[in-house]
């Protein structure tokens, strides 16, 4: 994909997320932190790391 294209397709997804904005690495990098040492007594549960844009 050319670089000029994949910017307008990353400008568009930020526009189109709730949050508008993409997310960032280290917000993905917490999530698993607290999955990896603090949610000890968390069972089953789902946690979309994507700024509302499953709720869509």
């Amino acid at each position: 994909m050319p670089q000029e294209a994949a910017e307008q397709t990353k400008a568009q997804m930020a526009v189109d997320n709730p949050m508008l904005r993409m997310g960032a690495p280290i917000e993905v990098a917490r999530t698993v932190v607290f999955l990896a040492f603090d949610a000890t007594y968390t069972t089953g549960a789902e946690f979309p790391v994507d700024g509302g844009g499953s709720q869509l």
